[in-house]
Parts: structure tokens; C-alpha cells; sequence
């Protein structure tokens, strides 16, 4: 997505009311190529944008961090950062 793409949607959004940073609009466009649905949209919902499981659990405040910036759950987490 280049600059001219991300003003259209910035101003898209700000008529609806809603505002977002142009790194979200870029990971929501990325996140929804790749897997099928939006980062934001997962974080809203609670769920993994990998896997569309819940992401409500989390084993330690870390990968609450890392949720809340990846929007991976628990387990997608483990697969990517090879974690037993």
C-alpha cells in the first residue's frame, strides 16, 4: 500500500468517524492479505489474526504485549518465536 492509498483511507475513515495511524492501515492491509482478516478487527474481537482462535489467555504479561502489537494468540506466538 503506498502513500496515496493509506490519505485515501485515512480521510475514508475520518469521514466514518474513526481514525487510524498509518502503520495500522498498512498492518490491517497486510494481516488481511496474509490471513484473511484485520489486525484491528482480531483486537477488537479477541481473537488471533493467524488462526481466528480466541486469544483471551496469554501465559505471561509479555505476550499480553505481544498480542496487543501482533495480535497473535498464545500459540501463534509459540509457532513464530519457536517457544516449546
Amino acid at each position: 500500500m503506498f502513500e496515496n492509498e493509506i490519505e485515501k483511507e485515512k480521510r475514508k475513515l475520518f469521514e466514518n468517524g474513526t481514525t487510524k495511524s498509518a502503520l495500522d492501515i498498512v498492518l490491517d492491509k497486510l494481516s488481511k492479505d496474509l490471513f484473511g482478516r484485520s489486525r484491528t478487527g482480531s483486537l477488537e474481537k479477541q481473537i488471533c489474526v493467524i488462526c481466528g482462535g480466541n486469544a483471551k489467555k496469554f501465559r505471561d504479561k509479555k505476550s499480553e504485549k505481544e498480542y496487543l502489537e501482533s495480535a497473535m494468540c498464545q500459540q501463534c506466538q509459540n509457532n513464530a518465536f519457536r517457544v516449546k
